[in-house]
């Protein structure tokens, strides 16, 4: 009987041996290591200005677009240049329109040119309007849309205000433009 006991217990040493070897088997890792040279990361400068020389302010009066003494339908009509006085380019867009009066209804149209002399005081816009709409609330161009400049380019609009039919003599507004710029 001894010999089946042994044989019995060898059985079990090999069984309990191969279940020990694939569990250490199974558990195996895997590891590597790559060593990397530090990197460099600098950031850009996203700089919207307008104006004829780039003002460099957060505000611009843009006198330009001002009269006096206008009637129902007379319109004022100047070009507004917009730089990108940054290092990266941009896309930009006019986000808000707002008046200080509604009392003066005012249309706007935007018309893209490839000079100032391409928008003169009187006349049409050398171009295709890209809004042309109710002055309060313009986004232009409209949502989504949006119009790129290269760093250190400008671009140049055509702005026409017209006043509406239904007008109210000795009445007066100012306007503000908002602008909208993100990098491309």
């Amino acid at each position: 009987m001894r010999k089946h006991y042994r044989w019995w217990a060898t059985a079990a040493a090999l069984v309990i041996g191969l279940i020990f070897v694939s569990v250490q088997q199974t558990s195996a890792r895997w590891t590597a290591a790559e060593t990397l040279s530090g990197g460099t990361i600098q950031s850009g400068i996203l700089d919207l200005t307008v104006g004829s020389a780039g003002s460099g302010q957060s505000s611009y009066d843009f006198t330009a677009l001002g009269a006096t003494g206008m009637f129902p339908n007379a319109y004022a009509q100047a070009p507004l240049t917009v730089h990108n006085s940054g290092n990266v380019p941009l896309n930009y867009r006019i986000q808000n329109v707002a008046q200080s009066s509604a009392d003066v209804p005012l249309s706007l149209a935007v018309t893209p040119v490839t000079s100032e002399a391409g928008c003169p005081a009187q006349g049409t816009a050398a171009g295709t309007a890209i809004y042309d709409g109710p002055m309060v609330g313009a986004q232009v161009p409209t949502a989504p849309g949006w119009r790129t400049v290269a760093a250190g380019g400008t671009d140049i609009l055509c702005l026409r205000g017209t006043v509406g039919p239904d007008v109210a003599s000795g009445v007066s507004t100012s306007v503000h433009f908002s602008f909208e710029a993100e990098s491309v």
